[in-house]
């Protein structure tokens, strides 16, 4: 558990932790976890950025569709949908610009 206070971490197969140097760029594991933390308390801003971005995965000629489907199948309006993405995507911008600033006073930086 010391290890958490040491800085970013990621998870290797078997559960092994390792420490990520401090100024090595985070790894995507690590922005959908801090993403996931930070939205838990709106888990359907939540929903939807995780949707939004496993749909962005295929083609782009099928998002649209595949956003309309998906939209249908839950019960959302697709402007709901987008809403919750945008307000998902300012919140976790907002508390990882607050993280690095955070991490750069921590450290002396201060810029």
């Amino acid at each position: 558990m010391s290890l958490l206070r040491e800085g970013p971490m990621v998870v290797l197969p078997g559960n092994r932790h390792v420490l990520i140097a401090p100024n090595t760029p985070p790894s995507t594991a690590d922005i959908l976890a801090f993403a996931r933390r930070t939205l838990a308390p709106w888990p359907d801003e939540r929903r939807a950025l995780i949707q939004w971005a496993w749909l962005a995965t295929g083609s782009s000629s099928e998002f649209e569709d595949s956003v309309r489907a998906w939209c249908r199948e839950v019960g959302w309006h697709e402007r709901t949908f987008y809403r919750r993405k945008e307000r998902a995507l300012v919140r976790v911008a907002a508390a990882k610009n607050r993280a690095d600033r955070d991490l750069r006073t921590r450290d002396g930086d201060g810029s």
